[in-house]
């Protein structure tokens, strides 16, 4: 399928760059019906070039999220996410909280990343324009920057003349 430039660069800025997808890993894709196919295509482009086993699961829209989806999902995406390496969620709402991702992540294997992204225009917007590196340099000097100017508590109500 053609890719976009920016398409593809923002898909190898997501599985290289933040995820570190290497060769031989399992990927698992989570998507409903209303994600793009382009960009989930894009995404497992990116996976095979990286030498990854990309699998994409397309299920129903669930009606809602975390733990109160449960009911919803299989059985048979339940045992896919405890087999995977990486597993990218770009459903909303999200399996995050719920029973299968909290088998993935007790199971110590799975890197689960709540992407929650429905229009390849938006991936291209998030990992396609920035330069991934300086933005997490960026972020870890913000981190370290904050906590020694942290806000001294506010006044007391009284103090307003407010009881």
């Amino acid at each position: 399928m053609f890719e976009h430039p920016r398409l593809a660069r923002a898909a190898d800025c997501l599985v290289g760059d933040q995820f570190a997808v290497r060769a031989g890993e399992s990927v698992l894709l989570t998507a409903d019906s209303s994600v793009d196919p382009t960009m989930i295509d894009a995404v497992v482009q990116a996976v095979t070039r990286r030498g990854g086993k990309p699998l994409v699961a397309l299920a129903p829209r669930l009606p809602y999220q975390g733990g109160l989806s449960d009911p919803y999902v299989g059985d048979s995406l339940a045992a896919a996410v405890v087999a995977s390496d990486v597993w990218l969620d770009f459903c909303f709402p999200y399996h995050a909280g719920s029973r299968i991702h909290d088998a993935a992540m007790s199971a110590k294997r799975c890197r689960y990343g709540l992407i929650c992204l429905t229009r390849a225009e938006s991936l291209e917007r998030l990992y396609g324009t920035v330069d991934f590196g300086a933005l997490v340099e960026f972020n870890l000097a913000f981190m370290e920057f904050v906590p020694p100017r942290r806000a001294k508590p506010c006044a007391s109500p009284a103090r307003w003349g407010r009881t």
